[in-house]
């Protein structure tokens, strides 16, 4: 309508209008999330992890409400990319093309599961979820989280590939859950060791003084 009435009152003008607008990009990019599904207090492991696409904003959303995971097959995802579960914790979000890219994504991933607790599902996906991703692969060059460090990776683009290289002692547990600064370029060659599974030494503490609680507990009802 707006542009009718443009056109009536000066033709060039929609002209213009027309052709500004065969230069601009209306397609959508998801907006995907990653959720973790509950953390033990006590032994401070991630209990399970996985990724809720938002897109609505695409013509295409067959692929909506659909759950990302490795190691469940459970359905934790609501519509447009949120939780079915308010009491799952929220972690990080990033961009994934569309239904098609997500799709293929889920197909490079599949043969590496790690567990739904270890964080190297999650970010396979999310660096195989992009288009790009996939027209590299497409074209013969390496996947990114296939354990092996090609020669078109680097630890910036690639770290839970090549970071094994780098840090062999911390991260050469490829095809395990390793630390999750083994999915950063610094390989952990910093001060974060977040592991994903018992991640702080405090944690490690309350650990053994509950095992050794339990087996005080256990010693004297057994000597009553």
């Amino acid at each position: 309508m707006a542009t009718f009435i443009l056109g009536v009152a000066n033709p060039k003008l929609v002209l213009l209008y027309l052709l500004a607008s065969s230069f601009v990009n209306t397609s959508t990019s998801a907006t995907c999330k990653e959720y973790r599904g509950g953390t033990s207090t006590i032994f401070g492991y991630e209990v399970h992890r996985y990724v809720c696409c938002n897109n609505c904003p695409d013509t295409d959303r067959t692929c909506d409400r659909i759950t990302y995971q490795g190691g469940s097959r459970n359905s934790y995802c609501s519509t447009c990319g949120n939780t079915a579960y308010s009491s799952h914790a929220f972690r990080r979000s990033f961009q994934c093309t569309n239904c098609r890219s997500q799709s293929y994504a889920v197909s490079a991933c599949s043969d590496y599961d790690y567990g739904g607790g270890c964080w190297k599902w999650a970010d396979c996906f999310k660096r195989n979820c992009r288009s790009s991703a996939r027209r590299k692969r497409e074209a013969g060059g390496s996947m990114c989280g296939d354990g092996v460090c090609g020669s078109d990776e680097s630890a910036l683009e690639c770290p839970m590939d090549c970071c094994p290289l780098i840090n062999n002692a911390t991260c050469g547990n490829t095809y395990k859950c390793t630390p999750e600064c083994c999915g950063e370029p610094t390989c952990c060659n910093s001060t974060s060791t977040d592991s994903g599974v018992l991640k702080r030494p405090e944690q490690m503490i309350i650990l053994a003084t509950v095992i050794t609680a339990i087996v005080i507990l256990t010693g004297n009802l057994l000597f009553q």
